[in-house]
């Protein structure tokens, strides 16, 4: 699913100092990785490396994503300090260098200005387990259920209690349920 498809709604505006700074995007591989087998404080030791720079981390089947700040007014610097955190996470995990897949690192002045003059990063409308129950007319016990199945969209990232959605990936799932039955 790309965020392309998602809805997008115009939240989280810019602060002064942010315009100063880069957003970097990672995928690290975790090869056979069951999501659901890793323990929830080796999601806290995760989110401890990135606290306090905006992050968001997702681990989907066989990938880690994250998304941090950091402290650079340009991309090569950017990428210069993430490799540390990186390198971090991926130990986290039990993981080599080898294992970090991709690196990308934004401005946040670019993506500023990526978004019409307005002074907003676009965010997609998102829900958690008792909103996708809602949605899909089930429990909040049959979202566990679904969602570990293949059928059923990743989430985006995971908040201590409870996985993150795209409300648009949500209801996809929803229809296409809905045209098999």
């Amino acid at each position: 699913m790309t965020t392309a498809e998602a809805t997008v709604e115009p939240v989280l505006p810019l602060r002064d100092d942010a315009r100063e700074r880069c957003t970097v995007i990672a995928r690290l591989r975790i090869p056979n990785a069951d999501i659901y087998a890793i323990h929830p404080s080796t999601y806290e030791r995760l989110l401890d490396i990135v606290r306090g720079r905006g992050a968001a981390i997702e681990i989907e089947r066989d990938q880690l994503l994250v998304a941090f700040s950091v402290g650079a007014q340009d991309v090569l610097a950017a990428q210069t300090e993430a490799r540390p955190l990186l390198l971090d996470l991926a130990a986290t995990l039990g993981l080599s260098e080898a294992s970090v897949m991709a690196v990308r690192a934004y401005r946040n002045v670019d993506l500023q200005e990526d978004v019409a003059g307005e002074d907003t990063l676009p965010m997609p409308s998102c829900v958690g387990v008792g909103e996708a129950a809602d949605l899909l007319g089930v429990s909040k016990q049959r979202v566990h259920q679904l969602a570990r199945t293949s059928a059923f969209p990743s989430p985006i990232f995971r908040l201590r209690a409870t996985p993150v959605w795209r409300e648009a990936d949500v209801l996809r799932f929803a229809n296409h349920r809905a045209r098999r039955r």
